[in-house]
Formats: C-alpha cells, structure tokens, sequence
C-alpha cells in the first residue's frame, strides 16, 4: 500500500471470510500487510479497507478492496484511493462532581455480516469540564462507530461507552465514579475490616486484592470479589484452606461496571461482568491502588491463595 497522506496515516484492515481480521497503520510512503492464514480451504474470499487520513486538512480518502486468496499465496494491494464525504459526531458531555473530561472514537469495518474492530483513534477536541465534542470521521456506508466519554480528578475515573451509536450525537451525564473510601492506607486489616467504596446505582463493583514477592513482577496471592455491596471484608478462604495470609502487605483497587440489573446477572453474562449488553455501557474507578498489611494472626503468611473469582457477601453493620 502506498500514497499515504502526507499530514497523516494510513490504515490498512484486511478481512478473511469465517476467519479473522488483520489490522495495521503506518505513516510511511509504502508498505505489506503480510497475511498468515490457515485452512483447509486452498483459497478463501478476502476484503481490504484502506483509509487515509490527513490531519492538516482533516480529509479522508478511502479504498475497498475484495479479491480470493489462494492458500500459501500472499494478497498484494494496489489501491486507488477516492474522496469520502465526512461525518460529524457530537457529544455534549457534563459533570456535576467537577472533573476533567476527554472523548476517543475507534472505528470499525463490517464485512461478511460482521463487525470487525480495526480501531484508531479519531480527532477529537481538548480536554474540558464541560462542553461539547465533536468527532469526524469518515462515512463509508459500512462502518460503525464506538465512541466513549469520560471524565476524571485526582481519585478515579467514569466513563460511557456508546456501541454504534446512531444520529449525529448524544447528551452524556457522566456519573461520579466509584472510589475508595476505606480502609485509609496502610492500615491492619482483619477478618471484619469492612472495605468501604462508594460506586453509582446499577453497577457493580469488582474488588481485587494481590500480593507477591515483588508488585507487578509476580503474585502470591491474587482475589477478585464481584459484588453488588459497597462494603465487604478481605476475603477469608479458610473453609477451603485458604486463611487469611499472617502480617502480609497487600494491595487493593476497584472497578464498577453498567448498567446491571442484578449480581446474578452480571455474573451469568457469556461475554462477562466488565461487558453489559446493550449499547450504553459505564465504567469507572479508582485511579491508584490502595495498601494494607492484615493482622498477624498465625503462622500462615506462606499461604499461597489461587486466582479465584469470589461472590462474596457484605460486611456486618453490627
């Protein structure tokens, strides 16, 4: 593929019916997107996408490409690139706790009756508390849009995520995200230690806790507790034979994930709790990882406790 934009880039999506999608982007003059492909089939039908944009005048050039690719052949590219017209999406996006926001699209192909991701990042405007943003992107008759706004302070982070989102725009109120409360940092942690969050109304919350010989290079243990409270206790697997590790340093951080009706189904959603069905998903959370050492409370700090996924319920109030 050559010619790319001289202000820009070039973006390459070559589609193989039935089997997956490759995606590449470069800003050099000419370059292969090599195809490793492999079937029992000896040719397979193929569709190409190349989309150049240039970022000085803001224009968008595209090709569309089908062709058969025999097995151990390699699919060469020789487009001719044509004008496409370009659509505007707008967000209109608030908050009332104040923070700063930002918006990102990715945008994709549909072929073979199916959507295939080959995201980069559109233009969008500068970061601001409020106002409105507004996308550009191509209109090719066979693309589709995802598109997220978020906002974020010091703390934490929410966002909406709006999946082939229709019309020229949307008005987003960004929820306050889900924070740490307690317990403060560094603090001894027992068995009824409640760990506190605040987090919006129908999300739930995924609390994970991890140690190791060396954070980030390895864990010892390793928990994560799906929940719809907003108060539980560190996780004691004590009738699996997984007690509350002795006098250990542990982290901690939060996600919430939206909108869900119930724990139950969250948790029974094939594509999982971090992915709502629907088009309007939320998300959010803590910006940083919180610390605690839990009591020494017996010789079991070697305990090794196993990735798990935990239902977990809350802590007492009495």
């Amino acid at each position: 593929v050559g010619f790319p934009e001289p202000n820009g880039e070039t973006y390459v999506v070559a589609t193989l019916e039935g089997q997956t999608t490759i995606s590449a982007t470069t800003n050099a003059a000419a370059y292969n997107l090599p195809v490793d492909w492999r079937a029992e089939a000896t040719s397979i039908e193929v569709v190409s996408n190349v989309l150049q944009v240039d970022y000085a005048t803001r224009e968008w050039d595209h090709a569309r490409l089908t062709g058969t690719l025999t097995n151990g052949g390699t699919l060469t590219l020789d487009p001719v690139i044509a004008d496409v017209p370009e659509g505007t999406f707008t967000i209109d996006a608030t908050n009332s706790w104040g923070g700063d926001q930002e918006a990102e699209a990715y945008f994709g192909f549909t072929e073979f009756g199916m959507e295939h991701y080959a995201a980069f990042n559109l233009p969008i405007a500068e970061n601001t508390t409020t106002g409105q943003f507004a996308i550009s992107y191509p209109q090719l008759g066979n693309e589709y849009l995802t598109v997220e706004v978020s906002a974020f302070d010091a703390t934490a982070y929410s966002s909406i995520n709006y999946s082939k989102p229709t019309g020229a725009g949307v008005v987003a109120d960004i929820p306050e995200p889900t924070r740490r409360l307690a317990p403060a940092d560094g603090a001894v942690v027992g068995a009824r230690t409640p760990f506190r969050i605040v987090r919006p109304e129908g999300q739930i919350s995924v609390f994970q806790f991890y140690t190791g010989p060396a954070f980030g290079g390895g864990y010892n243990a390793f928990l994560t507790v799906y929940t719809d409270q907003t108060t539980i206790a560190f996780p004691d697997l004590s009738a699996i034979g997984l007690p509350i590790p002795s006098g250990t340093a542990f982290q901690w951080y939060v996600y919430s994930y939206g909108p869900w009706n119930s724990l139950d189904e969250a948790l029974g959603q094939p594509t999982g709790p971090e992915n709502p069905p629907g088009d309007v998903r939320y998300s959010g959370g803590a910006l940083s990882d919180g610390s605690f050492i839990t009591e020494t409370l017996g010789d079991d700090y070697d305990d090794a406790v196993g990735v798990s996924a935990i239902r977990y319920e809350p802590v007492p109030e009495n």
